[in-house]
């Protein structure tokens, strides 16, 4: 076997390109998302929280495993857990096969971490069958309570 690297966690692992690149990847990308993702007061996620928030949504799961998934120590999730995490952590479920690559999805993570909260939630999902013109109404709206709450413009351009 040839060299070894360290991964993000610190874990040392079989260089990119060998049979533990998938689970080096898995472990650093699930590592990121604990590092970047923030619950709604900007605290960082705990295991706990991941876990309960995963079994409250119906997959199983202990906080032990999934520090070995971000540890690369465990390294075959079910198809179930990655879309929970991905649901989780606002992130398509494509991020932990390679499909989106970190820095990519990490570009709409201020707004992924917004919709951790549930006021925000909610009005998304009140939004979102609403008309463009109703929409348009609710962002103008929107933009003027930021004026007056003396925050900054927002910069996303609408879709």
């Amino acid at each position: 076997m040839g060299e070894l690297v360290k991964t993000i966690s610190g874990q040392e692992a079989a260089p990119p390109g060998t049979c533990d690149d998938t689970a080096d990847a898995l472990a650093a990308r699930l590592d990121a998302l604990f590092h970047t993702v923030r619950d709604p007061i900007g605290k960082p996620y705990t295991y706990a929280r991941v876990a309960a928030a995963l079994q409250a949504a119906g997959c199983p799961v202990s906080n032990s495993y999934l520090s070995q998934l971000r540890s690369g120590v465990r390294s075959n999730p079910s198809e179930q857990l990655l879309a929970a995490l991905s649901a989780f952590f606002g992130v398509p479920l494509d991020y932990f096969y390679g499909g989106v690559e970190p820095d990519a999805a990490s570009g709409d993570r201020p707004l992924l971490t917004g919709l951790c909260n549930e006021s925000l939630r909610k009005l998304l999902d009140l939004a979102a069958d609403l008309s463009d013109e109703s929409q348009e109404l609710l962002t103008a709206l929107a933009e003027r309570l930021r004026i007056s709450e003396e925050h900054a413009p927002a910069t996303a351009e609408p879709a």
